[in-house]
C-alpha cells in the first residue's frame, strides 16, 4: 500500500505542477510482481477556495469505511467514508476534499477523475461510486483540496492524503469463458492446453470455464474473428468470452550453479463471444527457479498462470 500511495501522490504532484489535466503513472502489481499495466490520472480539479489554513491543522484523513469488492454491472454495497481530524484530534467541519477515483479502464490502462466534496459537521465525508461499468484493481484517494498550484499547497495535499483499495472484478465471473491457450515445449512446439490458467481462473471465481470446442493447433495463429466464428458456430454465446493465446519458453531451461532457471512468456487475447470483438490483449513474462527441471518449469507455469488470471479478472 505504501508503494501504491507513493505512486498516486507522485501523480498528483506532477499534475499540479504542470497545471495539466492528465498525467501518467505506473500501476503497482497487487502481487508485487511485474504487472505491465499503466494508470492515467485525469482531471485534477483545483479549487479557488482559500483552505490552506484549514489544511495546516490537519493531522490525518482516516478511512472509516471501505466497501467490499464488487463485479462489473453491480454497485458497491456501501460508500467510501473518510473522516478528517485536526492536530488536536477534533473533526474538521466543511473541509474541501478532492476524491480521485478510477473512471475507466482501456486495455489495462486505468484513468482517473476527481470530485470535490466537503466534510460534514462530524468531519465525515461519504462517496458512493456509480454502478461499476469496468473492472479495475486500483486505488481511490482522498486529499484536502489545494487552494492553488504552489508547491506548499501541493505538499500539504500530498502529506495529508489517504488511499483505499478500489476492486472491481470483470463480469467473466458471471458470464464464463472458454479457453484456447496452448503450452509450448522448449522446442517451440505446442504440447497441451494451459490447464494452469484454467485452474487459476476457477480459483479466482470463474466457475463456468473450460477448453474451447475448437481446439486444434492449426488455429493457434488464426485471427480473432476466425476463432470467434468457429467456436460461435458450436456454442454461440453460451459463454461470455473466448480467451486465446500461448505460453512459450523465452529460452530453454538453464542450470545455474545448483539450481535450474526458466522464463516463460504468455501472450493472451480476450474475445467477446457476443460479437467477436477483441477486448483485451497482453503479454506477461515470468522467471522461476527450482532444484530440478520439473520443479522449475512447474513453478514458472503456476506463477505465470496467476498473473494471467489476475490480468483478465481486473482488466477485461
Amino acid at each position: 500500500m505504501k508503494k501504491n500511495k507513493f505512486i498516486i501522490l507522485l501523480a498528483l504532484s506532477i499534475a499540479f505542477t504542470s497545471c495539466s489535466t492528465t498525467s501518467n503513472v505506473v500501476k503497482e502489481d497487487v502481487k508485487n510482481e511485474t504487472k505491465k499495466v499503466s494508470e492515467i490520472v485525469n482531471e485534477s480539479h483545483i479549487s479557488d477556495n482559500n483552505v490552506s489554513k484549514k489544511n495546516r491543522n490537519i493531522v490525518e484523513i482516516v478511512i472509516q469505511n471501505q466497501p467490499a469488492q464488487t463485479i462489473v454491472g453491480n454497485n458497491f454495497k456501501s460508500p467510501y467514508e473518510i473522516q478528517a481530524f485536526d492536530e488536536e484530534k477534533n473533526p474538521i467541519v466543511d473541509l474541501p476534499i478532492t476524491v480521485s477515483y478510477p473512471s475507466s479502464n482501456k486495455n489495462g490502462v486505468v484513468s482517473f477523475s476527481t470530485q470535490n466534496l466537503f466534510t460534514d459537521k462530524n468531519g465525515m465525508l461519504s462517496f458512493m461510486p456509480a454502478k461499476a461499468t469496468f473492472s479495475a484493481n486500483s486505488l481511490i484517494t482522498f486529499y484536502p483540496t489545494p487552494d492553488n498550484t504552489k508547491s506548499e499547497s501541493v505538499k500539504l495535499a500530498m502529506n495529508n492524503s489517504e488511499s483505499a483499495k478500489w476492486s472491481v472484478k470483470s463480469n467473466i465471473v458471471n458470464k464464463g469463458a472458454v479457453l484456447f491457450i496452448w503450452n509450448y515445449n522448449e522446442l517451440n512446439k505446442p504440447v497441451n492446453n494451459a490447464y494452469e490458467i484454467l485452474s487459476e481462473l476457477r480459483k479466482d471465481g470463474v466457475s463456468m470455464v473450460g477448453n474451447a470446442p475448437v481446439n486444434e493447433t492449426s488455429y493457434i495463429n488464426a485471427d480473432s474473428k476466425v476463432l470467434y466464428k468457429q467456436n460461435y458456430s458450436i456454442i454461440e454465446n453460451s459463454f461470455g468470452y473466448l480467451i486465446a493465446g500461448t505460453v512459450k519458453f523465452v529460452t530453454p531451461v538453464e542450470k545455474i550453479n545448483n539450481e535450474y532457471s526458466c522464463t516463460l512468456i504468455a501472450e493472451i487475447r480476450c474475445i467477446d463471444m457476443s460479437n467477436g470483438n477483441e477486448l483485451l490483449s497482453f503479454s506477461i513474462t515470468n522467471t522461476a527457479t527450482g532444484i530440478n527441471w520439473n520443479e522449475c518449469v512447474s513453478k514458472c507455469r503456476s506463477e505465470i498462470a496467476e498473473k494471467v488470471s489476475d490480468e483478465i479478472i481486473y482488466n477485461l
